[in-house]
């Protein structure tokens, strides 16, 4: 693969090599705590409840994975092309947590 310059497969004690292994490691660590699914809601018909999720990827937001875990999350991620919003859906009030929901909501309000 073209990940590491020839010159530093040579060498697999160089700088160079340990240097470019210390990133991919840091980032591969990374995606197992704080990645997260991409989906679109996808309507059909009137009703919600038979409506679906259609998993489109995943992606890392390391900012975002800083929120806490809440069934009854008081936020909500919005994607929009390659950034993802967190957007309030209640009064966050001071010094309260920040939670989100990492799975999938319970509810289809």
């Amino acid at each position: 693969t073209n990940w590491f310059p020839s010159e530093a497969c040579k060498d697999v004690n160089s700088a160079q090599f340990k240097y470019i292994a210390a990133l991919m490691m840091k980032h591969i660590q990374a995606c197992a705590c704080n990645a997260y699914e991409i989906n679109e809601f996808v309507k059909k018909g009137t009703s919600m409840v038979n409506s679906e999720s259609l998993e489109l990827g995943g992606a890392v937001y390391p900012t975002i994975s800083l929120s806490n875990h809440s069934c009854a999350a008081n936020t909500s991620r919005i994607n929009y092309g390659t950034y993802c919003c967190v957007r309030a859906i209640r009064t966050i009030f001071p010094n309260e947590k920040v939670y989100d929901n990492y799975g999938l909501f319970y509810h289809t309000e």
